[in-house]
């Protein structure tokens, strides 16, 4: 594997050391998920496969939208648009 100019880490490593950071806390991981599933939503396949092991969501389970809703404290999700907005 070639290494890379910073911190001899494989150019191969998907882990973004700042985003990881982000997904540390309930918070975090939250944001995350909705970020996700803003995603999923609008079918944007190639970003969320950049975006999942940039910030290691791989470890976290995609939650079922209603249990997504009620963490973020949305009372009444509609479908036509995804729960970030």
């Amino acid at each position: 594997m070639e290494e890379s100019a910073e911190g001899g880490q494989s150019s191969m490593h998907w882990q973004n050391k700042n985003a990881l950071q982000a997904t540390q806390t309930q918070n975090g991981i939250l944001m995350a998920e909705l970020i996700r599933e803003y995603l999923e939503f609008y079918k944007l396949d190639y970003t969320k496969q950049i975006f999942v092991p940039e910030t290691n969501l791989e470890r976290h389970p995609t939650s079922i939208n209603d249990v997504l809703a009620m963490r973020a404290g949305i009372n009444e999700p509609q479908e036509e648009k995804p729960l970030l907005l």
